[in-house]
């Protein structure tokens, strides 16, 4: 947590900054909207790697004791998928220029 000193002071570096150069302001700004809705996206797409990761392993372990290869193999389709769209994931943040690890 920020003291209401450190807020106070916050604000007015904000302040100047704003009156020294308004348009880097602006660009910062629209960015920083810009990474926040990469952000929230990115959410819901984690929930869904992660569901179908657990899917796929619980029919590919279900399967696999049942000895049922109808159940094991779409649950080998699903880990593939999730592990695919998982790497795809970490790839494009890795990515230079994209909002990624390497800019923040």
């Amino acid at each position: 947590m920020m003291s209401q000193e450190d807020r106070r002071r916050l604000a007015a570096i904000e302040r100047h900054m704003l009156a020294d150069d308004p348009r880097f302001v602006r660009r910062f700004r629209s960015r920083m909207a810009v990474v926040d809705r990469a952000d929230r996206t990115s959410g819901g797409l984690r929930v869904l790697l992660a569901a179908a990761a657990v899917l796929g392993l619980v029919l590919f372990v279900l399967g696999s004791l049942a000895g049922a290869a109808d159940v094991v193999l779409p649950g080998l389709a699903a880990l593939g998928i999730a592990g695919a769209g998982w790497w795809l994931r970490r790839r494009r943040q890795d990515r230079p220029g994209r909002g990624g690890r390497s800019e923040r």
